[in-house]
């Protein structure tokens, strides 16, 4: 999927350090590439939220569990990390998401049961830029 020149793609790997019973595994665990053509570079983005049951129950997931959707909405990706029921949604243009090296971004909102979850880190000045589609 392509935003202003630049690509983006699942691309799950769990670094081969660790296995899917070691906590590590979840925590380093990335979902999408994000490619720069002209520049020639490609950057593993997006860990797992903390929240997600992936990380939180304690259980040990087969990759095919944690395959992400993924889209995007104006400035806004839209992602869904396999059978975790939460819809996150990051600003692909905020200063706070560089992308840098292999640091996570912070969804802007979460999406859950039907409702936008509150998040401590949610800046409403973004709330307000959210596509119609989002807001309940």
């Amino acid at each position: 999927m392509k935003h202003n020149g630049i690509l983006f793609q699942k691309g799950l790997v769990a670094w081969g350090e660790y296995n899917k019973t070691q906590v590590e595994y979840y925590d380093q665990f990335q979902l999408l590439v994000k490619f720069d053509p002209e520049k020639g570079s490609a950057e593993r983005i997006i860990n797992l939220e903390e929240s997600s049951p992936f990380r939180s129950s304690g259980r040990s997931y087969e990759i095919s569990e944690m395959y992400p959707c993924f889209t995007i909405l104006d400035d806004k990706l839209l992602v869904i990390a396999g059978t975790d029921p939460h819809l996150n949604v990051y600003d692909i243009k905020s200063p706070t998401n560089s992308w840098i090296g292999n640091a996570s971004i912070i969804p802007i909102i979460r999406w859950v049961k039907g409702k936008i979850e509150q998040r401590p880190t949610l800046n409403p000045l973004l709330m307000m830029n959210l596509p119609a589609a989002l807001i309940p």
